[in-house]
Protein backbone atom coordinates (compact mmCIF):
# COMPACT_ATOMS: atom_id res chain seq x y z
CA UNK A 1 0.00 0.00 0.00
CA UNK A 2 1.23 3.32 -0.96
CA UNK A 3 -0.12 5.37 1.55
CA UNK A 4 2.28 4.44 4.38
CA UNK A 5 5.22 5.56 2.43
CA UNK A 6 3.41 8.83 1.31
CA UNK A 7 2.52 9.65 4.25
CA UNK A 8 5.90 9.53 5.75
CA UNK A 9 7.19 11.35 2.80
CA UNK A 10 5.11 14.19 3.36
CA UNK A 11 5.65 14.20 6.99
CA UNK A 12 1.94 13.50 8.23
CA UNK A 13 0.43 13.06 11.41
CA UNK A 14 -0.97 9.72 12.66
CA UNK A 15 -4.41 10.92 12.46
CA UNK A 16 -4.12 11.64 8.69
CA UNK A 17 -2.38 8.47 8.10
CA UNK A 18 -5.63 6.77 9.48
CA UNK A 19 -7.90 8.35 8.05
CA UNK A 20 -6.33 8.10 4.16
CA UNK A 21 -5.34 4.10 5.17
CA UNK A 22 -9.42 4.38 6.04
CA UNK A 23 -10.31 6.03 3.39
CA UNK A 24 -8.27 3.51 0.52
CA UNK A 25 -9.34 0.55 2.30
CA UNK A 26 -13.13 1.34 1.80
CA UNK A 27 -12.93 2.63 -1.88
CA UNK A 28 -11.00 -0.80 -2.51
CA UNK A 29 -13.91 -2.54 -1.06
CA UNK A 30 -16.24 -0.77 -3.30
CA UNK A 31 -14.76 -1.34 -6.01
CA UNK A 32 -13.59 1.84 -7.13
CA UNK A 33 -9.49 1.62 -7.10
CA UNK A 34 -9.67 -1.25 -9.59
CA UNK A 35 -7.58 -0.44 -12.30
CA UNK A 36 -6.33 3.03 -11.33
CA UNK A 37 -2.79 3.96 -10.35
CA UNK A 38 -2.38 2.75 -6.63
CA UNK A 39 -0.01 5.76 -5.59
CA UNK A 40 -2.45 8.01 -7.39
CA UNK A 41 -5.28 7.26 -5.24
CA UNK A 42 -3.21 7.29 -2.18
CA UNK A 43 -1.92 10.58 -2.93
CA UNK A 44 -5.82 11.32 -3.30
CA UNK A 45 -6.45 9.90 -0.14
CA UNK A 46 -3.97 11.55 1.91
CA UNK A 47 -4.81 14.89 0.24
CA UNK A 48 -8.71 14.75 1.33
CA UNK A 49 -7.64 13.31 4.53
CA UNK A 50 -5.23 16.20 4.83
CA UNK A 51 -8.22 18.80 4.50
CA UNK A 52 -10.58 16.72 6.46
CA UNK A 53 -7.75 17.29 9.67
CA UNK A 54 -6.68 20.72 8.76
CA UNK A 55 -4.19 20.12 7.06
CA UNK A 56 -3.91 21.85 3.89
CA UNK A 57 -1.57 19.80 1.37
CA UNK A 58 -1.46 21.02 -1.97
CA UNK A 59 -2.69 19.29 -4.78
CA UNK A 60 0.92 19.66 -6.13
CA UNK A 61 2.79 19.07 -3.47
CA UNK A 62 0.94 15.58 -2.96
CA UNK A 63 0.98 14.96 -6.85
CA UNK A 64 4.69 16.42 -6.68
CA UNK A 65 5.94 13.22 -3.91
CA UNK A 66 3.47 10.60 -5.42
CA UNK A 67 5.58 11.40 -8.61
CA UNK A 68 2.04 11.90 -10.20
CA UNK A 69 0.07 14.90 -11.97
CA UNK A 70 -2.02 16.86 -9.98
CA UNK A 71 -5.06 16.29 -12.59
CA UNK A 72 -4.73 12.61 -11.45
CA UNK A 73 -4.91 13.88 -7.38
CA UNK A 74 -8.12 15.93 -8.52
CA UNK A 75 -9.74 12.79 -10.68
CA UNK A 76 -9.19 10.96 -7.51
CA UNK A 77 -10.27 12.98 -4.88
CA UNK A 78 -13.39 13.39 -6.99
CA UNK A 79 -14.58 10.11 -6.90
CA UNK A 80 -13.90 10.08 -2.86
CA UNK A 81 -16.22 12.84 -2.89
CA UNK A 82 -18.87 11.12 -5.23
CA UNK A 83 -18.29 8.22 -2.55
CA UNK A 84 -19.23 10.75 0.03
CA UNK A 85 -22.72 11.06 -1.28
CA UNK A 86 -23.46 7.89 -1.28
CA UNK A 87 -21.83 6.90 1.67
CA UNK A 88 -19.82 8.57 3.52
CA UNK A 89 -16.29 6.76 3.03
CA UNK A 90 -14.43 5.45 6.27
CA UNK A 91 -17.90 4.64 8.21
CA UNK A 92 -19.36 1.79 8.92
CA UNK A 93 -22.68 1.25 7.27
CA UNK A 94 -26.01 1.26 8.88
CA UNK A 95 -27.63 -1.50 6.14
Amino acid sequence: MFVPRLASDLECSDEIRQRARTLAEQAEKRGVTTGVHPAGFAAACLYKAGREEGRWLTQSKVAETANISSTAVRTHRDTLQQLDGKQKVGTKSTT
